[in-house]
């Protein structure tokens, strides 16, 4: 049983997905992922995990304990996993290479996980959708979208979200900090997937046509926002005063007027503000920005309003 070590060997083959084992422990331990069985369930929450100690790990979750810490440059994690994931950002070593493309990977799980996209095999379906996932981890995090549970709560507006990590994404907006700059022009976004679509303004192509006027845009959602102004539907109302909007993201926005919470704050002046654009506009001042320009003439404005703007 020992020598399989210095051999390479792996005897052992799951008759499921042919991955293959040194030891029939393994083996054995791997077919559970196989398996719906999921006994251990977080009494807080009511998820369910295979194993125990994923449950011990889950619970993490729910307190604010990282018991894990990097000794190079002080980050904590709550899993252990994530933790040995994150020493080896430090060596820069990536040992793992994929035989199919040449990538080469820091972890073997990474490898492993990637081989996954060259097969097109998706074993993993959520059976209220129909989805298919390469992983048994892609469709747990999947499966939350058909709760109603958001177990992530903002400390700061105490906005709540079904993944932590959309919490972590929602956080830069309160601290006002724009990390993802634009190589073209300069812009600079909070999150990355606003300067992936704000990258499309620079080149010609607009691949997405409404069926009404011809109008072209280059991102999807611009469309479907666009889409509202023909049937003039606004099916978000405000409760407090009436209002109505095409959007839900209007609706949000517009909430906030009738409280006293304000919590963009200028850093600069210390000026509060109830929404974030409020925010980046008044910045404007401070730094002689006049980000609004017109197409035709070239004339630059600090605010929308100075000059007729088209959506």
């Amino acid at each position: 049983m020992h020598q399989t070590i210095h051999t390479g060997e792996k005897p052992f083959e799951c008759n499921v997905c042919g991955k293959a084992f040194r030891l029939q422990v393994y083996l054995s331990e791997h077919q559970k992922i196989h398996i719906e069985e999921k006994p251990f369930k977080c009494k807080l929450c009511g998820s369910a995990f295979r194993r125990k100690y994923q449950l011990n790990e889950h619970y993490t979750i729910h307190t604010d304990e990282k018991p894990y810490q990097c000794k190079e440059c002080g980050k904590c994690f709550r899993q252990r996993s994530n933790f040995t994931e994150h020493q080896s950002i430090h060596t820069g070593n990536k040992p793992f290479e994929c035989k199919e493309c040449g990538k080469f990977f820091r972890l073997n799980t990474l490898l492993i996980r990637h081989q996954k996209s060259h097969s097109g095999e998706r074993p993993y379906e959520c059976k209220e959708c129909g989805k298919t996932f390469h992983l048994p981890s892609e469709l747990n995090n999947h499966q939350i979208v058909h709760t109603s549970k958001r177990p992530f709560e903002c400390k700061v507006c105490g906005k709540s979200f079904k993944r932590e990590s959309t919490l972590i994404q929602h956080s830069v907006i309160h601290a006002g900090v724009k990390s993802y700059e634009c190589n073209e022009c300069g812009k600079a976004f909070l999150h990355r997937s606003s300067l992936f679509h704000h990258r499309k303004i620079h080149s010609d192509e607009k691949p997405f046509k409404c069926k009404e006027c011809g109008k072209a845009f280059v991102v999807l959602a611009y469309l479907t926002r666009h889409q509202s102004i023909h049937n003039g539907e606004k099916s978000f109302e405000c409760q407090q005063c009436g209002s109505a909007f095409r959007y839900k993201s209007q609706l949000n926005k517009h909430q906030r007027i009738h409280t006293d919470v304000k919590l963009f704050q200028c850093m600069e002046g210390g000026n509060d503000f109830v929404h974030g654009t409020n925010l980046s506009i008044h910045q404007g001042i401070h730094t002689g920005e006049n980000p609004f320009q017109c197409n035709e003439y070239g004339d630059a404005f600090k605010y929308h309003y100075q000059f007729p703007w088209t959506f």
